[in-house]
């Protein structure tokens, strides 16, 4: 069985989010929950928020905070205000992960 893909939401996975980043090689302030749910809050305007969950079970293995806007999926935040996007990951399960998140992007 693959890896499950989740759509969360900042209040739920941010626990998480901020352990899994502190092991990941991710590990910046503009790829905290902290910082991208601020951008979120005060930037924001007609993107709908696509935070996805990378599972294996209930083990997370991945974020990726990606926000549509119109028909392009981007990373949360702007190049004028960030300038650094990545996705979180735990060491070691990348190819995995990004390959899963690949094939979940595909079908949107």
């Amino acid at each position: 069985m693959g890896l499950g893909i989740r759509n969360e939401g900042f209040a739920s996975l941010t626990p998480e989010w901020e352990t899994l980043t502190t092991s990941s090689v991710s590990d910046t302030v503009l790829a905290t929950p902290t910082w991208l749910a601020a951008w979120w809050s005060s930037c924001a305007s007609t993107e709908e928020l696509h935070l996805l969950s990378v599972r294996d079970g209930d083990d997370l293995l991945g974020v990726a905070p990606f926000m549509r806007s119109s028909k392009t999926i981007l990373f949360v935040g702007r190049s004028d205000t960030c300038d650094h996007h990545d996705v979180t990951i735990a060491k070691g399960r990348e190819e995995e992960v990004l390959r899963s998140l690949a094939d979940h992007l595909e079908s949107l």
